[in-house]
C-alpha cells in the first residue's frame, strides 16, 4: 500500500505502516478492510457501513481501528445519511475496544470531534472533512504550539498534544486533505486560520442546535440514568403555558431521543424533587435586598424566609436534586454577579458566590460540593461551595446563560443559552483547560489593513491585538491603553490601521503595524496629548479620514468634532448639528454629517466651516457616505427613503424607497416582539461609482444610483465594506452559518456556529474575519476556490 500523502511505500513496523518521509503512521489492517477503504463498490458499501459491529463481535481490534481511521468509511457513512450512526459506531467500539491500545486515544479525539459538529455534518454532509480539519488539524499540529497558553496547572505529564510521542492527528488530516482535493477537484472548503477556542481533549463534548425562534429556555435536566437531556421551551413574553414546547435529545450524540413518559424529570426547578415546596425570589420592588422566600405548596404557607443583601436581586433560583439546599443568582448594585447557598433545614446562608458579571442561571451539584453560574458574557463559572472559591470557567456560547443543570453523578454539566445551544461538558476535564491567546472578553471590532497583512481586533477587556491576516498568527498585544470605555456606552472602534502604522486614539500612542512596536508613546508630551484626546473623547463612536490626519469624534443626538492627529496643540473643530452619523470625503478634504434635524450637512475638514446644508428627509438620518469621486453623498434615514444628492449643486439626484418598513430590528430583551428601529443601517457606494449598497440589518440591498432601481437583494448579514468593493467571493452570515458564495448566488462552502460579531472581508475576499465571543478567521480552499 502506498502513502496517502506522498504516495511512497510504507513500511511495516510495531506501530503500523509507516511513511518515512512524511512520518505517517497508519495502523495495521487486514487485505479485506484495506480493499473496502481504497475502493468503494456500491456492492460492497452495505457491508462497509456494517462492519464496525461485525468487527466489535469478532473482536478484530486492528481491523476495527483500521476501519474508524479510514476517510472512506467516514465519507461513505455520511455520504449514505448515517451521521448519528457513526456516532453511535465510534461510540461502541469506545466502550469496547481495550485501553491499553494506542489508537484508543486518537480515536477518542475523533469521535469528540465529530460530535462537536454533529448536527451541522448531518445538514452538509460536504463539510465533513472541514470540520474535522479545523477541530483535529489545530489539536497537534506544530502551528499550535504558539497559539495557547498552557492550563495554570501546567501541561499535565503527558506534555502538550504536539509534543507526546506517538500518532497524532495533524498528519492523518494532511493525508486526507491531499487525497480528497484530488479525488473532488471541484471541492472548496473553509481553513480556520486560528485554532478553536477550546482545543479537544477540554471540557466540551456535545453542541445541540436548538430553533428558539419565538422562544425562550425555561428549564433544563438530565433524565436520572445520565442519557438523556430533556429542555423547556416558553413563548416569549407570555405567561401562557399552553404553547410551551418540550425537547428531549441524547446526552451522548445530542440526536433526538425518545424517552417514555415516566423518564420526564419535573420542570419547575423553583419546586423541590419531592413536590413538598417551591421557593420563590423577587418581589414589588423588583427584588432588591428581597428575602428567598420557601412556601408550602399545599398551604401556601412561609416555611422559611432566606436572607440575602440590600445590594443584591435574586432573580434565579433552584432546588438541589436532593431537596436539602437551595442556590440563587442574580447581581449587585455595582453591576457585578451574585449568587447565594443555604440550607433550608437550617436556613443558614452557606456561601455568598461574587463574580464580575451577571449570573443568569446557577445549578448545585448532588453532591452539593459544585455551584455553577452562568453569566450574562455566556460563560459558566464552576465554584467550590466549601471554599467559595471559582474553580473553573468554560467558554462557548455566544449570548447570556439562560439555564444549567447537573446529571445525577455530577459528572456532566448542560447549559442552554440565549445563542440558541444546549452544551454538554465533561467536567473530569477542567483540569486540562489551556488559554488560547486572545482577547479574554472576546472581539468587538476587526479591521484589515489596506494591503492585507494585518489583522487588528479590539476588545471590551481594554486591549487591541495584531494579527497576520494570512495565518492568524499573533503579533503583538498593544497595551491595555488601546480601547477604553467611553461615556455613556460600552467601547466603541478606538483604533486602526493607517498604512504601515496602529494609531488609537486614548493616550495618543502609535505602534508600527508590521512589529507591533511602540512608535510614539503616551508619555511623549503628556500634557497636550492628554488634552487633546480628553476632548476628542466627547463621543461615543469616531470616524478616521482616510488619510489618517483627522478623527471626527461625535456622541448620537450631540454635535462632533474633528481633530488633527498631526498637531495635537490644534483646538479641536466643532460640528453643529446634532449628528447621528459621520463621513470623511475620499480625499479627506469634506465631512459629511446626518443630524437628528432631518439634515444632511457638507463641512470643511479643514476649517470646520459648513459647506452646504442638504434638506428632504422627513425623519432623523441614520447614515451617510461619499462616492468614490466625492461627488455623491448618500444618506438614509427613518422616512424609509435613502437619497443620493449631488453636493455641486445641492439637491437630491436619486430617492429610493425602501418598501418593507422596519427591516432593521432589534432585540427587546424585557419581552414582546422586537423592536422595529430604521429601514436602512448603513449606506455605501460601490468602488465602481455606479451602485449604492444599502444594510438593512437582515438583507443587503444592491441599487442602481441612476434610476434608483433594485439590482440585487442578498439574504443574511455581512460585510458593506466587501460588498461595496464588489469581491467575487461573499461571506453572508445566515443564521448560525457562514456561507461563502460567489457573485451569481451559488454558495461554494459553509462553516458552523457563526453569531455574535460583524464580519469582515479580507481585501483579498479569499478571508473573513467574524467577531465575538471567540474572533474567527476562515479561508476558502480546495481546487475549486483556485478557478473562482
Amino acid at each position: 500500500m502506498n502513502c496517502p500523502r506522498c504516495g511512497g511505500e510504507l513500511k511495516n513496523d510495531l506501530d503500523g505502516q509507516a511513511c518515512g518521509p512524511c512520518s505517517i503512521v497508519l495502523p495495521p489492517r487486514s487485505a479485506a478492510i484495506d480493499i473496502l477503504c481504497r475502493g468503494i463498490e456500491s456492492a460492497e458499501l452495505s457491508d462497509l457501513l456494517e462492519s464496525p459491529v461485525d468487527l466489535l463481535d469478532m473482536e478484530c481490534w486492528d481491523d476495527l481501528e483500521a476501519l474508524l481511521l479510514a476517510p472512506a468509511f467516514w465519507e461513505a457513512k455520511v455520504g449514505a445519511g448515517m451521521v448519528f450512526e457513526l456516532a453511535e459506531d465510534f461510540a461502541m467500539a469506545l466502550e469496547r475496544l481495550p485501553k491499553p491500545r494506542q489508537w484508543r486515544r486518537l480515536l477518542t479525539l475523533l469521535h469528540e470531534a465529530l460530535l462537536r459538529d454533529l448536527h451541522f455534518i448531518n445538514r452538509h454532509p460536504g463539510a465533513l472533512f472541514q470540520c474535522l480539519w479545523n477541530s483535529c488539524w489545530w489539536y497537534d499540529c506544530p502551528e499550535a504550539a504558539g497559539r495557547y497558553d498552557p492550563p495554570e496547572s501546567g501541561w499535565c505529564a503527558a506534555l502538550a498534544p504536539w509534543d507526546r510521542p506517538g500518532p497524532k492527528l495533524s498528519p492523518l488530516m494532511e493525508a486526507w486533505r491531499q487525497a480528497r482535493e484530488v479525488a473532488y477537484p471541484g471541492y472548496a472548503w473553509l481553513r480556520s486560520l486560528r485554532p478553536p477556542q477550546f482545543p479537544l481533549g477540554s471540557p466540551a463534548r456535545v453542541v445541540i442546535p436548538v430553533n428558539m425562534d419565538g422562544f425562550r429556555f425555561l428549564d433544563l435536566r438530565f433524565s436520572s440514568d445520565g442519557r438523556r437531556i430533556f429542555a423547556w421551551l416558553n413563548p416569549v413574553g407570555t405567561a401562557d403555558v399552553s404553547n410551551r414546547q418540550f425537547r428531549s435529545w441524547s446526552a451522548e450524540s445530542g440526536c433526538k431521543a425518545d424517552f417514555a413518559p415516566t423518564e420526564v424529570p419535573s420542570h419547575d426547578p423553583c419546586l423541590s424533587p419531592d413536590g413538598r415546596w417551591r421557593v420563590e425570589c423577587g418581589g414589588a420592588g423588583g427584588g432588591w435586598g428581597e428575602s428567598v422566600r420557601v412556601v408550602d405548596v399545599s398551604t401556601g404557607r412561609l416555611v422559611a424566609s432566606l436572607p440575602t443583601d440590600e445590594d443584591v436581586n435574586i432573580q434565579d433560583v433552584q432546588f438541589s436534586s436532593c431537596g436539602q439546599r437551595i442556590v440563587g443568582g442574580g447581581w449587585g448594585d455595582e453591576g457585578g454577579g451574585e449568587a447565594m447557598v443555604w440550607d433550608i433545614e437550617t436556613r443558614e446562608r452557606l456561601a455568598w458566590l461574587r463574580a464580575a458579571d451577571s449570573v443568569f442561571a446557577v445549578a448545585i451539584s448532588a453532591e452539593r460540593k459544585i455551584v455553577a453560574t452562568g453569566n450574562s458574557r455566556g460563560e459558566i463559572l464552576l465554584w467550590d461551595l466549601e471554599s467559595s472559591a471559582l474553580s473553573a470557567t468554560l467558554k462557548g456560547h455566544e449570548h447570556y446563560i439562560e439555564s444549567l443543570a447537573f446529571s445525577a453523578d455530577s459528572g456532566r454539566l448542560a447549559s442552554a443559552a440565549n445563542d440558541g445551544t444546549v452544551r454538554i461538558w465533561d467536567l473530569s476535564q477542567i483540569n486540562y483547560l489551556p488559554r488560547l491567546r486572545d482577547h479574554p472578553h472576546g472581539a468587538n471590532g476587526i479591521e484589515f489593513s489596506e494591503d492585507g497583512s494585518r489583522m487588528l481586533t479590539f476588545s471590551s477587556d481594554h486591549t487591541a491585538w495584531l494579527w497576520n491576516a494570512c495565518t492568524g498568527a499573533p503579533i503583538a498585544c498593544l497595551n491595555d491603553r488601546a480601547v477604553c470605555y467611553l461615556m455613556g456606552g460600552p467601547p466603541m472602534q478606538a483604533a486602526a490601521i493607517r498604512g504601515h502604522r496602529v494609531l488609537c486614539r486614548l493616550g495618543g500612542e502609535i505602534w508600527d503595524a508590521m512589529t507591533g512596536a511602540v512608535l510614539r508613546s503616551s508619555s511623549t508630551d503628556s500634557d497636550s496629548i492628554a488634552r487633546f484626546w480628553s476632548r476628542l473623547m466627547g463621543g461615543r463612536q469616531t470616524v478616521w479620514s482616510p488619510d489618517g490626519s483627522k478623527v471626527a469624534g461625535y456622541e448620537c443626538g450631540k454635535d462632533a468634532t474633528i481633530s488633527s492627529t498631526s498637531d495635537l496643540h490644534a483646538e479641536p473643530l466643532s460640528l453643529h448639528g446634532l449628528v447621528e452619523a459621520v463621513a470623511f470625503s475620499p480625499d479627506s478634504r469634506l465631512l459629511v454629517t446626518g443630524s437628528s434635524d432631518w439634515t444632511v450637512r457638507v463641512w470643511d475638514a479643514g476649517t470646520g466651516a459648513e459647506v452646504a446644508c442638504l434638506r428632504g428627509h422627513e425623519q432623523a438620518v441614520s447614515c451617510v457616505a461619499f462616492s468614490p469621486d466625492g461627488r455623491f453623498v448618500a444618506s438614509g434615514a427613518a422616512d424609509r427613503t435613502v437619497r443620493v444628492w449631488d453636493v455641486t449643486n445641492e439637491r437630491a439626484s436619486v430617492r429610493i424607497d425602501i418598501d418593507e418598513p422596519g427591516i432593521w430590528r432589534t432585540q427587546n430583551f424585557s419581552g414582546g416582539h422586537p423592536e422595529e428601529l430604521r429601514a436602512a443601517r448603513a449606506v455605501e457606494f460601490t468602488h465602481g461609482g455606479d451602485r449604492l449598497v444599502t444594510d438593512c440589518g437582515d438583507r443587503f440591498c444592491i441599487w442602481d444610483i441612476r434610476t434608483g432601481t433594485l439590482v440585487r437583494t442578498i439574504e443574511g448579514r455581512g460585510n458593506l465594506e466587501g460588498l461595496a468593493a464588489e469581491l467575487p467571493l461573499q461571506g453572508i452570515v445566515r443564521g448560525s452559518e457562514l456561507v461563502i458564495e460567489n457573485d451569481s448566488s451559488t454558495i461554494l462552502a459553509h462553516i458552523p456556529a457563526v453569531c455574535g460579531g460583524g464580519l469582515v472581508s479580507h481585501p483579498s475576499g479569499r478571508i473573513w474575519a467574524v467577531g465575538g465571543i471567540w474572533p474567527r478567521l476562515f479561508e476558502l480552499c480546495g481546487p475549486a476556490a483556485a478557478t473562482q
